[in-house]
């Protein structure tokens, strides 16, 4: 009978005990699995997996943490202790494990670690340790991208042997071999398929890496640093340059205006054309153009110095490489100025440059200023080779227009009316008109073509008005475009222009009433409606001018007239 009291005494004792371990473990339970007598020798330690969707396109990347110690698992001790991860590893990564929205781990063989399914709510101000800024990961974005989503809150735990202070593996997550032998019909099944899918992703090569927004690498950090430090001090240098010029006389800046400097410009706008895009790369940019812009406005003495310095083949590479919509007028001033104090010649090289497919493509532009100036620019380099050609010859240009669709574009400005500055128009028929000098205007455009130079020729301006008549005297030169020359009773026009006192209009005048008689048909009924039209007394007077030209020609139609 005291044998059987003893019994249940020990019985009730037992009992208690169990009673009090439950107790003390009520916060964090440990649900009780059939142990293993085995024991198994690792080199990995122990890593928190947090429960995420089975689903294969769901799996993140694998994120490691290794230490070269062992680790001594022995999964048969039934009351475990309860430690933190930071506890063991305060400098491992990822060592906030009460917060759910981090990345979840896996050991090196991606076997799951010991998971608690605890039905708690999540209060991360409750856990706070000393690393929990500088270990902290937000994958927010990668996990609803894949889709994972945590169907328990988790409370991710570690067991540890009392005597040794070492963390231990519950049975449902030991290795494979060890995990077949056990009873795993307590764990959920998606947790069974999580595991199989880290199995079959343990076949694949697996390097460690910890996860954080990628760095530049050390090379880009230098190519980084260099550009910033380099466009700090071009900056720097173009704000001297700046101050330098605002304010400063034209001789003064004529004096500035040397080759050294045009030289330093031009390294500034070669580096932007070849550094990534950015923000002071830009500034640099228009800044730079700024400075050329002040040098070349109306003063011709530093035209060699710019065209020997190259910097004009490097504005128009920066302004190929930039989009239509983009382009500023800050980089087309320059080459528009530039343009303006060169001689004839030298507005020709530019046809060397590439600088008529530059203007070409501006012509799509959908900003009608830059239009306008690439037209203008475009019909400042005619101008020029329509100059240089003799009586009766085409320009060297005209084919290559021809070739490259120039012309058509050209016809398509001057066709369009939905430019609200007319101008582009106007400027657009004397590009055409200068391009077929002495040749016929094609049939489908010619009376548009001259139409709109007869309107300039009565512009308010006398410099605009006299071009205008330059223009038309050039294309008189071919007797096809005779007859829209002369159409809508133009002659009272030439005879008005004739009395002018201004010389350029006298003078294109005269020269273009002598292109129409000498390239035309000259027979006795067109000179008697020239004599009944024309300015004898004026002609006469203009024979004795002061200006050789115009009295040359005066002499030489006053022989054909006969009078």
């Amino acid at each position: 009978k005291d044998q059987k009291k003893k019994k249940e005494k020990d019985k009730n004792k037992e009992k208690e005990k169990k009673k009090q371990t439950k107790t003390k473990t009520k916060d964090f339970p440990l649900q009780q699995v059939q142990q293993a007598p085995l024991s198994q020798i690792v080199t990995s330690p122990p890593v928190f997996f947090q429960m995420i969707n089975s689903s294969p396109e769901s799996q993140n990347p694998p994120i490691i943490y290794q230490q070269p110690q062992q680790y001594l698992i022995n999964p048969i001790q039934t009351q475990p202790q309860q430690i933190y991860f930071e506890q063991l590893y305060p400098h491992a990564p990822g060592s906030d494990f009460f917060d759910f929205s981090k990345t979840p781990q896996t050991s090196v063989d991606n076997n799951p670690q010991p998971v608690a399914f605890v039905n708690v709510k999540h209060r991360r101000h409750e856990h706070q340790h000393g690393h929990e800024h500088e270990h902290e990961r937000d994958h927010e974005h990668d996990r609803h991208k894949h889709g994972h989503r945590h169907s328990e809150s988790l409370v991710r735990r570690d067991v540890v042997d009392n005597s040794k202070k070492i963390s231990k593996r519950s049975q449902s997550n030991a290795p494979e071999h060890i995990a077949l032998s056990s009873n795993l019909s307590h764990i959920h099944s998606d947790f069974k398929a999580a595991v199989q899918d880290k199995k079959r992703l343990s076949y694949s090569s697996i390097t460690p890496r910890r996860i954080k927004h990628n760095p530049l690498n050390d090379s880009k950090q230098i190519e980084s640093k260099t550009t910033f430090e380099k466009s700090e001090e071009f900056l720097g240098r173009l704000d001297q340059l700046k101050v330098q010029f605002d304010g400063a006389s034209k001789r003064q800046i004529e004096r500035f205006a040397t080759l050294e400097l045009l030289n330093e410009l031009k390294e500034m706008l070669d580096w932007s054309l070849k550094t990534k895009k950015n923000e002071n790369q830009r500034v640099v940019q228009l800044r730079a153009c700024q400075i050329l812009e002040n040098i070349v406005i109306d003063n011709q003495s530093c035209a060699d110095n710019v065209l020997q310095s190259g910097i004009i083949d490097v504005i128009l590479s920066i302004i190929n490489s930039i989009f239509l919509n983009q382009i500023q007028m800050v980089l087309l001033s320059p080459l528009f100025e530039f343009i303006e104090i060169c001689n004839t010649k030298q507005k020709l090289s530019f046809v060397d440059k590439g600088f008529i497919p530059t203007m070409h493509r501006l012509l799509d532009s959908p900003d009608e200023l830059c239009v306008n100036m690439a037209v203008s620019m475009i019909e400042r380099i005619l101008h020029a080779s329509s100059i240089l050609s003799t009586q009766g010859q085409e320009t060297q240009i005209k084919g290559i227009i021809e070739q490259d669709g120039t012309i058509d574009k050209l016809v398509d400005v001057l066709m369009n009316d939905e430019y609200k500055d007319e101008e582009i128009n106007e400027k657009a028929a004397l590009a055409i008109g200068q391009a077929f000098k002495a040749c016929a205007i094609p049939v489908g455009y010619r009376s548009e073509v001259i139409l709109t130079i007869k309107r300039i020729t009565n512009h308010e301006d006398l410099y605009m008005s006299s071009v205008g008549i330059h223009v038309l005297a050039g294309l008189a030169e071919c007797p096809e475009n005779h007859e829209d020359i002369i159409s809508a009773d133009y002659q009272s026009d030439i005879s008005k222009f004739i009395s002018q006192k201004y010389d350029l209009i006298v003078d294109y005048a005269l020269q273009l009433v002598l292109n129409i008689l000498s390239h035309g048909k000259a027979d006795s009924k067109t000179i008697e409606t020239a004599k009944s039209i024309l300015p004898l007394k004026r002609i006469r007077e203009l024979s004795q001018y002061r200006d050789p030209i115009i009295s040359e020609n005066a002499k030489l139609l006053i022989e054909i007239l006969g009078n």
